[in-house]
């Protein structure tokens, strides 16, 4: 398994444990059993996370890579950079009472 592989499912196993709905929604069952997660402490570290996922991704050589493996890079770096734009930015977990404990 490649390094950028391995950053793939440590970046996915971290999604589906921080959104348990998502999780169960594409067919993964392991967190059945919980509920996201919307305090706003657990929030910020999930968006540290994925700003060092984002920094990860980055440092990869994507010219190294094969074209599937650009393909899944971009659209990983892309993601991860709405997310932490949406998070810090928009801050819904902050405005929207349907997403928010605190």
């Amino acid at each position: 398994m490649s390094d950028f592989d391995k950053l793939v499912e440590e970046i996915l196993e971290s999604f589906w444990k921080s959104s348990p709905f998502a999780a169960t929604f594409v067919g993964i069952h392991k967190y059945d059993h919980e509920l996201d997660n919307v305090d706003g402490g657990y929030l910020m570290s999930v968006n540290k996370e994925r700003r060092g996922f984002l920094k990860r991704l980055e440092d990869l050589d994507e010219k190294a890579m094969n074209h599937e493996e650009y393909i899944d890079w971009q659209l990983l770096k892309n993601w991860l950079q709405s997310n932490i734009r949406d998070f810090e930015e928009m801050r819904h977990w902050q405005k929207n009472a349907a997403d928010y404990a605190n």
